[in-house]
């Protein structure tokens, strides 16, 4: 891969951050902004524009730290993708993993459970 498109692979890597991270921002804006006029009422600028500040804020820095950490990431290269030859998986291996049929899920749970929780009636 040359350089050019090395940059402009983590270009668009960066630009993904920002919208998934502007995404995920403004969602937990809209949840805070609408936590805080329900508890604190509307003030002087009414509903939308005190929820959609908040909104814009919290999706504006989070969207500017994903870019940054995607941007980050893009730079460590493959070599921290790949598994150390001791950690990989193989064949050889796969074997002592514990699956749905080696080991089951047992649950027991006391059917009078109940007698023994504290009365606060």
């Amino acid at each position: 891969m040359d350089a050019s498109s090395q940059r402009w692979a983590m270009v668009e890597r960066m630009k993904m951050g920002f919208v998934m991270g502007g995404i995920t921002g403004m969602s937990i804006g809209f949840l805070s902004g609408a936590f805080t006029v329900l508890r604190f009422g509307p003030g002087e600028r009414g509903y939308l524009a005190t929820v959609g500040s908040q909104m814009l804020q919290s999706g504006g820095f989070f969207a500017f730290l994903m870019s940054i950490g995607s941007l980050l990431r893009t730079e460590e290269g493959p070599a921290s993708v790949t598994a150390p030859p001791s950690l990989r998986l193989t064949a050889a291996t796969a074997h002592h993993l514990p699956t749905a049929r080696t080991a089951p899920l047992r649950v027991r749970v006391d059917p009078h459970w109940w007698h023994d929780a504290p009365r606060s009636f």
